[in-house]
Parts: C-alpha cells; structure tokens; sequence
C-alpha cells in the first residue's frame, strides 16, 4: 500500500484553502512531482540537485535524457519509480509513488 503524500490546500491564487474553521488537507504527490519537474536543479538550496528542470530539455532529439533524470531525481526524492514515459503529444506520464 503506497503511502499518500499530504499537504496543506491551497486555493487557485496561492492562499491557504480553510473550510469550516480548518485548513484543507489534499493528496499531493503530483504538486510534488510537478515541482521536481519544473524548477531546475540548483533551485533548492536545503536539497541541491533534487529538480529536473525539464525546460533544459526542449532541445534535445531524444527523450531518454530526460526520461532517466526524472526517474533518478524521483527516486533521490523517495518515491517509488515504477515508469516514467513521453507519450505521443508530448505528454510526462508517471507510474511513481511515495512508499
């Protein structure tokens, strides 16, 4: 059973979501996985080399590069890295959880 990534909710605008006197709590492994993905390596001081940056990649010819930094950079973060794939528009699939 994978364990379930939980943080604080957050509303379209960036403000903490609180509903009924509480903060809102939600699944968020893909808000992880996107930050990873997004924010380039030296982005995080506390954990250095922890993002791919994905946006270095446009250029390249094939998606393999980026296809094995995702997977290292997933696994380096905790997660448990099933699959990761480029589909046919150019879409990141990912098959990977938090154990």
């Amino acid at each position: 059973m994978a364990t379930r990534m939980m943080d604080l909710a957050v509303t379209s605008d960036g403000d903490v979501w609180v509903g009924s006197g509480d903060f809102g709590i939600v699944e968020s492994t893909s808000a992880h996985q996107k930050e990873l993905l997004l924010n380039n390596p030296d982005e995080y001081r506390q954990n250095p080399g922890i993002c791919v940056g994905v946006w270095n990649f446009m250029d390249d010819e094939n998606f393999f590069d980026l296809i094995r930094q995702i997977s290292l950079r997933f696994a380096r973060d905790g997660m448990q890295v099933n699959s990761i794939r480029v589909d046919a528009a150019g879409v990141i699939v990912s098959d990977a959880y938090y154990p």
